[in-house]
């Protein structure tokens, strides 16, 4: 049965509706609408060019250009390149039958790029403060059931505009010069013309590009799954690395029976290949006896493949690193400040193991008020990373000498201590290095609704290409680049 005659309804009141079965005297069966349980016939792809124009950023390109299909980086371009590079196998096949693209795509990256940065320089006119600032623009389309298209603005990490195909105007966000900006905007007819056209070509490049994606982005990839544990009371990881796509699961099981309880899922993270990894631990408490391990497994499940992979509980192939020689290694540790009225970061890289913290503290007492912590990240040679900021905007100058980050290791006597000293704080405008990512707070791609946290992710991940460190809030990286963090092919959780 399907209900054909319904007025629009928003995502937010989807949960208002059910679908009631009665059959007799037997209890109705009762389904809420929910997007995530319905099954379709269609496939959901979308397709994004992405655009960031920076100013006042030394030693960095003007601007950062990536093509992105279903999530996935195809291109690059940034404006000391001078021209668009393709990412993966079959845009430089495309590229190479069809030559005009890549010099259209160039050509328009160095137009937005003229854009975007005479754009900064009008808004800086309005009484902006600080020296560095940030204009990004993502337009593109979403094909599922129909093709929906959008294109956004953004300045300093701020939803700034936002084009109406229907109406074709501007719609300003709450900005002061939004709506200023609007008016000028809405008077470049020849400009909406040419948005227009791009918009209405957006679904024959995705149709295109996913013609010659076609057996990369449908190939399906098995992993290899292990059993790891820390320590003998630590719980037991089972971790799936190399599998592709990532619409994959990985439970536990006791008697073939789903285990919710005392099960802890991890994030679905990108190996440097453009594979994927994940695990999901059991805490197996003392009341679970060593006669009762046969009873547990671990599945590994790929969307589309039809034979699971099952692993029994064994202690016998449990990957362990007790008994082992314990290697510690000290990190290299500093602060960090955006601009003079940003949090001062306290840094610290290159640690291991991750048994480690890291606080401020005023007059020798750690602080809790004012302190935001960030999470503790791996990098690429299996070290780690993590950082923690400390807000300043109601300390005097004076008072600053009462501050200092110490970083503690587990199974190491001393502390790391940074006092809080204006002159050993790197910042944006007295180094080449830069911590980018706290100016661009996006969010994920979700359903048919695009943010911009993808963009802002990808300039981290040039940027970190390019050796200029920061901290990077964990918050600000979807799984399926989680890559850029260093969440390489290896047991990185373990």
């Amino acid at each position: 049965m399907s209900v054909d005659q319904v007025p629009p309804v928003i995502p937010e009141d989807w949960g208002s509706y059910e679908c009631v079965f009665k059959f007799g005297d037997e209890d109705d069966n009762v389904s809420k609408l929910d997007k995530a349980v319905i099954r379709t016939n269609w496939e959901e792809h979308s397709l994004k060019f992405f655009f960031a124009g920076f100013s006042g950023v030394t030693n960095f390109p003007e601007l950062i250009g990536a093509v992105m299909v279903d999530g996935v980086e195809v291109v690059h371009y940034d404006s000391n390149i001078k021209r668009a590079e393709p990412k993966q196998d079959w845009m430089k096949r495309l590229m190479e039958d069809d030559p005009g693209h890549r010099d259209w795509y160039t050509d328009e990256c160095r137009v937005n790029q003229h854009f975007l940065n005479s754009t900064i320089d009008s808004l800086m006119k309005f009484n902006q403060t600080g020296d560095i600032h940030t204009f990004q623009r993502i337009y593109g389309c979403e094909w599922e059931d129909q093709v929906y298209t959008s294109d956004e603005y953004r300045y300093d990490g701020e939803g700034f505009m936002e084009f109406n195909p229907i109406t074709q105007t501007w719609i300003p966000s709450t900005h002061p010069q939004a709506s200023y900006t609007k008016l000028q905007w809405d008077r470049d007819k020849e400009r909406i013309k040419n948005i227009i056209l791009h918009l209405t070509n957006c679904s024959d490049w995705l149709k295109k590009y996913l013609d010659y994606a076609n057996n990369t982005l449908k190939r399906t990839e098995l992993p290899s799954v292990s059993l790891l544990q820390k320590t003998p009371s630590s719980p037991v990881s089972c971790h799936a690395t190399g599998f592709y796509p990532d619409s994959a699961t990985l439970i536990w099981r006791k008697d073939g029976v789903e285990l919710h309880e005392d099960v802890n899922h991890g994030e679905i993270l990108l190996n440097h290949d453009g594979s994927f990894q994940m695990s999901v631990d059991l805490d197996l408490h003392s009341s679970v006896t060593p006669e009762d391990w046969r009873k547990y497994d671990c599945v590994f499940q790929l969307s589309g493949v039809k034979n699971d992979i099952v692993i029994k509980l064994d202690k016998a192939v449990i990957r362990t690193n007790w008994g082992k020689p314990e290697i510690r290694k000290l990190p290299s540790v500093s602060l960090l400040q955006k601009t003079p009225s940003s949090p001062v970061s306290c840094h610290a890289t290159g640690f291991y193991p991750d048994s480690a913290t890291l606080i401020w503290r005023k007059d020798g007492v750690e602080l809790h008020e004012d302190v935001d912590h960030g999470e503790i990240l791996p990098n690429h040679d299996e070290s780690f990373q993590m950082s923690v900021d400390l807000n300043l905007s109601s300390v005097p100058p004076e008072d600053w000498r009462r501050y200092d980050c110490v970083f503690q290791l587990s199974g190491v006597k001393n502390d790391i201590v940074i006092r809080l000293d204006k002159a050993e704080i790197r910042t944006n405008g007295e180094s080449h290095r830069m911590d980018p990512s706290p100016a661009f707070p996006f969010g994920p791609v979700i359903g048919g609704v695009v943010t911009v946290l993808i963009l802002v992710c990808i300039i981290v991940f040039l940027i970190r290409r390019r050796n200029i460190q920061g901290s990077i809030p964990s918050d600000c990286i979807p799984q399926y680049l989680r890559a850029t963090r260093g969440a390489e092919d290896t047991d990185a959780n373990f």
